[in-house]
């Protein structure tokens, strides 16, 4: 079965409309500290790191949450595991449908 992760869990949020295209995967709910030498992080990315390992990019899809930092990490993270050769596969909300559409980055065409 797919997965969506979601990169920043928000409890205003509601993310039931998202379970359509897989079980929900909340990689973390914490925010960056500003802070250097954080262990909060050095948490937060070993999270995402673990999270993304998971990761299929042939069937999962990434819904963009939260924190732009958080959505940088979680691209990044995506990167390192998988360079330029793989599509990702994205959730978007449409405000004007109210549902999520699905969209691919291609990086292969960078």
């Amino acid at each position: 079965m797919s997965k969506v992760f979601i990169t920043q869990e928000n409890s205003n949020f509601n993310y039931v409309p998202a379970e359509e295209f897989g079980t929900l995967v909340f990689m973390t709910s914490l925010e960056f500290s500003k802070h250097k030498d954080s262990q909060i992080n050095k948490n937060i990315l070993a999270t995402i790191k673990a999270q993304v390992s998971m990761f299929d990019p042939k069937k999962d899809f990434v819904l963009l949450s939260g924190s732009p930092v958080v959505n940088g990490a979680v691209f990044l993270a995506l990167g390192e595991k998988f360079g330029y050769s793989e599509n990702i596969n994205v959730l978007k909300w449409s405000n004007r449908d109210g549902v999520y559409q699905t969209m691919t980055i291609n990086f292969s065409d960078c």
